[in-house]
């Protein structure tokens, strides 16, 4: 019997866990924009919590968060207007579908 219990989304940072796993990728964000580099590559399994985790970056860096390939293929020029953060979370989906590395490159 299936409970009617709501759900609400959770990719707040107080939602977050920090633990041994990830803490040097909390880190790393946390020192936004003061990176040595401009960008950031975020990997791991599965379910670890790397799009939670882009979330919180987006939220507090005021970042464009771009998922999927649509985006990618259709306004590659204009996805980086007006902000200094970009986060696209999924890349490798993109990338396999073999549509998105051009746009990419071009970001």
């Amino acid at each position: 019997m299936p409970l009617p219990l709501g759900h609400r989304s959770a990719l707040g940072r107080e939602d977050f866990l920090v633990a041994p796993g990830n803490e040097e990728a909390v880190a790393w964000l946390d020192r936004w924009p003061d990176w040595p580099s401009p960008a950031l590559l975020l990997h791991g399994p599965p379910g670890c919590g790397k799009s939670h985790l882009a979330q919180v970056f987006a939220a507090t860096s005021g970042a464009r968060v771009i998922t999927g390939t649509p985006d990618l293929v259709l306004h590659p020029p204009t996805l980086l207007n007006g902000v200094r953060a970009v986060v696209i979370d999924d890349v490798d989906r993109a990338l396999e579908a073999g549509v998105a590395e051009g746009s990419l490159f071009h970001l």
